[in-house]
């Protein structure tokens, strides 16, 4: 079956995990992008981005294959959402600014 499936074009690879977002939230991020495109750098040198990332220390074998044709892995039907976070890990975060940087914090969760 893997060796038909793949003269068509169709491979088993892991899906996407993503966070979903409701149609307020890309609403959301529209308006505040619209407002904020003409800033300057002035003005952006007052803001701070931060990201966090979660690592689990726990096994996760990620068994759930799909199969999909090339170039096809962010189509929607190709995700799967995740909706929260589980199991023991760390947290990294870090911010930035324009021209300098926050430094690096880990937090055992």
């Amino acid at each position: 079956m893997y060796r038909r499936l793949g003269h068509i074009g169709l491979y088993a690879r892991r899906p996407v995990r993503c966070v979903p977002l409701t149609a307020t939230h890309c609403r959301l991020r529209l308006d505040w992008s619209r407002e904020h495109a003409l800033w300057t750098p002035q003005q952006w040198s007052c803001v701070m981005f931060s990201d966090e990332s979660r690592f689990s220390l726990q096994s996760d074998s990620r068994r759930t294959f799909i199969w999909r044709a090339p170039g096809t892995r962010y189509h929607q039907e190709n995700t799967i959402e995740r909706h929260r976070y589980g199991g023991a890990g760390w947290l990294v975060w870090r911010g930035i600014i324009l021209g300098s940087r926050t430094e690096t914090c880990m937090f055992r969760v």
